[in-house]
């Protein structure tokens, strides 16, 4: 019996072997949901567990060790923000990592029910979609992560 690999697993192989590569290199976080497509040769990856603070830093983390990078973040529903970043390996792939996270798990508040204000700084109304750059974003992270140990106190008290 033998067995033939078509030219589009042999690609798929490839991608994967590359974006495993890349997270193994840099010891970058495993996303929840990773979807590639040989046809674009990309990666889309998703951050759905863990802390807010811990899927923010993913998503920043992933997006420090790709080339051409832009990251945005939405506010689509009253309390939910959005965030993801895209950009290029140097091998080419193009990568897209998200997640989502409520405006009070990352410290933030709802002005009139309709702005998200975040790390003191930030604000975006409901429906509008703006960028960061990687040194918000990671103002935004430590944010979520005091946001989170103000949410550990005071549970523990």
């Amino acid at each position: 019996m033998s067995v033939t690999t078509s030219s589009p697993n042999v690609s798929l192989d490839r991608l994967l072997r590359q974006v495993r590569s890349l997270l193994r290199t840099h010891r970058l976080p495993r996303p929840t949901h990773l979807f590639l497509s040989t046809r674009s040769r990309s990666a889309s990856l998703a951050f759905a567990t863990g802390t807010p603070a811990a899927r923010l830093e993913a998503v920043l983390l992933w997006s420090l060790h790709l080339e051409g990078i832009t990251i945005s973040w939405g506010h689509q529903i009253a309390g939910e923000l959005t965030v993801s970043a895209s950009g290029r390996t140097s091998s080419g792939i193009t990568v897209q990592a998200g997640t989502t996270a409520g405006v009070a798990e990352v410290g933030g508040r709802l002005r009139n029910r309709t702005v998200a204000e975040v790390a003191g700084t930030f604000r975006l109304a409901v429906g509008t979609t703006d960028t960061l750059t990687c040194e918000e974003l990671a103002r935004v992270v430590t944010a979520a992560r005091t946001a989170t140990g103000r949410a550990l106190e005071g549970a523990a008290a």
